[in-house]
C-alpha cells in the first residue's frame, strides 16, 4: 500500500526497529485497514464524517484543500476580507461573533470540511481530536516558500533577514497547532512525505483523496539554497520549536505506516511528569472504543502495566472519545529516583507511546 518511507527520515528515525517492536501482535485481532471507514470503532460526533483542517501556509495546504474541494464539500475560514472563506463562517464568526452558532451549524451537515488560515485552538471543538488535519514542513523550507509568497503575492519589498523579524518566521508552524500535543491530533501529514502522507490518511479515513500539486510559486526570490549560512543558521535558532516539532511529526508518522502496514491500529498519546513526580496524560486507540493498556519502563525496566481509563480534564475545548476517559495518573515516588528515564510503551502493539524519553527532576 505505502511506497518506501522517505530516505530523509529513514536516515533519522530507525523504522525496522519500530517494526520489529510491533511484529508480536496477533493482527487478527486488530480492525482492519482496508481502504473504507466501517472498519473503525466511531463515536457520534465522528460519524457525521466531519473533519478540520488546519491550513499551515507553505506546506501543501493548497494542493490538499483542492483535492478535498473535488469529492467533499469544504467550509473555509481564510479570513474576513477573503473570497476563500465560507458564508457561515462570514455570518457566524465575523458578523455575529457567535461560534456556538456555527458549531450547532456545523453539527447539522455530514461529510463536510472546515479548513483555513487558523489556528486549531479557534475550531478544536468542531470535530474529533481524531478528525483533526494538518501538515507541516522542515522549516528553513517553510519560512524561505513563505517569505517568497509574501513578496509574489502580498508586496512585500523587504529582504529575506527582514522577513525573519516577523513572527511569521518563528515557530510559526507550532503555534498553529497549539494547544495540543502532536501526539494527540488525529494526523499531522508532512510536506516532504506529502504522497506518502496522503495515502495514510486515505487508508485510516476511509477516503480517496487525489494527489494534487498546486499553488506553486514558479517566479521565487530566493531559492533555499541560495541562503548563505549564516541565514540558515538564523532560521534555525529562530525555529527550535518547529524543528522539534517536524521531528515529532516524522516520528509519529513512521509509527503509523509501520503499524498500518501490519494492520494494526496505532494509539494517540501524551504523557509528562508533573513536579510531584507523577505520570499523566492520556491515551487512546485509533480505532476503537477499547482503554488502551500500556507499559511504563525505568531505565529499561518494566515498572507496571496499566489501563488508561482515569477522566482526562486537560485541554477542556477538545472532543476526545470514551467520553474522555482516557487519563493517566501515576505516582514514581519512592519507585523511581533524580535522573531515571521513564518511556510508555502500548502493551498490545509494543507502540512507543513517549517520543522522547521522560527525566525525573527530582
Amino acid at each position: 500500500m505505502f511506497k518506501k518511507i522517505s530516505k530523509k527520515i529513514s536516515e533519522r528515525i530507525k523504522a525496522s526497529s519500530i517494526k520489529q517492536r510491533v511484529a508480536d501482535y496477533d493482527a487478527s485481532e486488530v480492525i482492519g485497514f482496508d481502504g473504507t471507514s466501517k472498519y473503525r470503532e466511531r463515536t457520534h460526533l465522528e460519524k457525521k464524517n466531519n473533519f478540520f483542517f488546519i491550513h499551515i501556509p507553505k506546506t501543501a495546504g493548497t494542493s490538499f484543500r483542492k483535492a478535498l474541494e473535488s469529492e467533499h464539500r469544504v467550509i473555509g475560514d481564510y479570513g474576513k476580507h477573503s473570497s476563500q472563506t465560507h458564508s457561515l463562517i462570514l455570518d457566524h464568526i465575523y458578523r455575529e461573533q457567535a461560534p456556538l452558532n456555527l458549531k450547532k451549524s456545523f453539527n447539522e451537515v455530514e461529510n463536510t470540511w472546515l479548513v483555513g488560515h487558523v489556528t486549531l485552538a479557534k475550531y478544536s471543538d468542531i470535530v474529533s481530536a481524531r478528525h483533526i488535519i494538518s501538515f507541516v514542513r522542515e522549516p528553513i523550507q517553510q519560512v524561505v516558500s513563505h517569505y517568497n509568497h509574501y513578496v509574489a503575492f502580498h508586496g512585500f519589498k523587504g529582504t529575506l533577514a527582514q522577513f525573519l523579524k516577523r513572527p511569521l518566521a518563528s515557530n510559526f508552524q507550532r503555534k498553529n497547532l497549539a494547544p495540543l500535543p502532536l501526539g494527540l491530533i488525529g494526523y499531522v501529514g508532512l510536506t516532504d512525505c506529502y504522497e506518502e502522507s496522503i495515502q495514510l490518511i486515505n487508508s485510516y479515513y476511509g477516503l480517496s483523496l487525489k494527489v494534487i500539486e498546486t499553488n506553486v510559486n514558479k517566479k521565487k526570490t530566493i531559492e533555499k539554497e541560495a541562503i548563505s549560512p549564516e541565514l540558515r543558521a538564523k532560521i534555525t535558532k529562530l525555529n527550535p520549536i518547529d524543528i522539534n516539532c517536524v521531528k515529532e511529526a516524522e516520528f509519529l508518522h513512521v509509527h503509523r505506516v509501520a503499524l498500518t502496514q501490519q494492520n494494526k491500529e496505532w494509539v494517540y498519546s501524551h504523557f509528562t511528569i508533573n513536579p510531584n513526580n507523577i505520570l499523566t496524560g492520556c491515551a487512546y486507540y485509533s480505532h476503537s472504543e477499547k482503554a488502551v493498556e500500556f507499559n511504563v519502563l525505568c531505565n529499561g525496566e518494566l515498572l507496571e502495566v496499566m489501563t488508561a481509563d482515569n477522566f482526562f480534564g486537560n485541554f477542556p475545548k477538545v472532543n476526545f472519545p470514551r467520553e474522555r476517559y482516557i487519563g493517566v495518573h501515576f505516582s514514581l515516588t519512592n519507585r523511581c529516583k533524580e535522573g531515571d528515564k521513564i518511556e510508555v510503551f502500548a502493551k498490545e502493539t509494543g507502540q512507543q507511546l513517549t517520543y522522547k524519553s521522560l527525566t525525573l527532576k527530582k
